[in-house]
Formats: structure tokens, sequence, C-alpha cells
């Protein structure tokens, strides 16, 4: 009678350990998968740490110089979008003189091409 009642039970554990088989080999496999992700994101780390030590620049000057070139760079982008501004500005008003000069240029047309 024991047994009988304790091959439900050894069915259920079976399952379970079937099911947490299978959670296993999948989490070996997403555990492979981020190793390898890893691997490949240090190799390509150190190739970057490698070009960079080629170029023979110091990087607390490299960061000065960088950052003195964003500024100066910023500088002009404002400069040019200033000199941009002013430009439309002129030629939003040189269109507005064409758009004046538009019926005195149709009347003179009208009178004097035949």
């Amino acid at each position: 009678m024991l047994i009988k009642n304790m091959l439900p039970v050894f069915i259920c554990l079976s399952g379970v350990f079937l099911c947490s088989c299978d959670k296993h080999k999948l989490l070996i496999a997403e555990r492979e998968q981020v190793e390898s992700e890893i691997n490949r994101m240090q190799a390509e780390t150190k190739l970057l740490d490698d070009k960079f030590l080629s170029l023979k620049v110091d990087a607390s000057s490299a960061r000065v110089i960088l950052d003195r070139n964003n500024t100066e760079l910023t500088h002009k982008n404002a400069a040019l979008e200033q000199e941009l501004s002013l430009l439309s500005k002129k030629c939003s008003d040189g269109e507005g003189v064409v758009k004046s000069l538009q019926p005195k240029l149709e009347s003179y047309k009208s009178k004097f091409v035949r």
C-alpha cells in the first residue's frame, strides 16, 4: 500500500528533476554564451588599448588636447550658426524685396514687352 502511494510521488519528483536538468543545460549554455561575449569584449578592449598605446600619446595630455579642440569647435560652430542666421535673415529680406518688386516688373513687362 505504501508503495502504491509512493508511485505518484516518484513520478512527480522525476518530472521535477527532468525539468531542472533542462534548466541546468539552458543555464550552462547561457553561461558559455556570456563568457564568450566577455572574452570577445576583453579582446576588443585589448586591441583598442594596443592601438592607443601605439600612438605613443600621454592619456592626460590627450584629454586636455581633445577638450581644447572640443571647445574651439564649439565656438566655431556657434559663430557659424550666428552667421547662418544672419544670412538667412538677409535671404528672407531679399525675398521680401523681390516679392514687393514683382508687381512693378509685371506691369513693366506688360507695357514694353510685345
